[in-house]
């Protein structure tokens, strides 16, 4: 998914492009993110090259942290069914 993103927006680059991930620093998150990062590359070997770098951070100081927690609480919601219509009155 990331792949097909970038190179639908970036088409004359996509050779050089690198991905480097940003997770929560909060521990239950952290190791499911160290795995997904090691599992993608000993996979995908062609990926190997373009997933350099692999980082943490809390998500009380980085604004795009919070914005992927509130963009996954989201997509939770619908997929449970969650998320109801609003109607205005």
């Amino acid at each position: 998914m990331v792949h097909r993103g970038a190179e639908a927006r970036y088409p004359n680059q996509l050779p050089d492009l690198k991905i480097a991930l940003y997770c929560d620093e909060e521990e239950a998150i952290a190791i499911g993110c160290i795995k997904l990062f090691v599992n993608i590359r000993r996979i995908f070997r062609e990926l190997r090259k373009r997933f350099v770098s692999l980082g943490f951070g809390g998500d009380k100081y980085f604004a795009q942290l919070q914005a992927a927690d509130l963009i996954a609480s989201l997509a939770r919601q619908e997929a449970s069914g969650n998320i109801t219509e609003s109607r205005s009155i």
